[in-house]
């Protein structure tokens, strides 16, 4: 049942391998649910709600509140769901511009 529920996408967006990374969560929509400042790698996947952590969970349930799926993601511009969200995303964002289209 879970493979028809919808997923977020969580990964690390700036800083990989540093102090201080950026996690983010994208809906498999484009919509992006959640950020957060982690203090290393490590703690972005628990941070983000992956795994066994409920982390960000009341967000994503507002925005699929019919249940979803939390998919860690280690390779970004690998990964063809996220980067389907990410175009998504950047439809919606153009829509949003004076003179976008819908």
């Amino acid at each position: 049942m879970s493979e028809q529920l919808p997923k977020v996408f969580a990964f690390i967006n700036s800083g990989k391998g540093t102090d201080w990374v950026c996690g983010m969560a994208i809906a498999e929509d484009g919509h992006c649910l959640a950020t957060h400042i982690s203090s290393i790698d490590a703690w972005a996947r628990h941070d983000m709600g992956a795994g066994v952590s409920t982390s960000h969970h009341d967000t994503y349930a507002k925005h699929y509140p019919s249940g979803f799926v939390v998919e860690w993601v280690d390779d970004p511009k690998a990964h063809a769901g996220l980067m389907e969200a990410y175009r998504l995303n950047q439809e919606m964002a153009k829509a949003q511009q004076p003179g976008g289209q819908p």
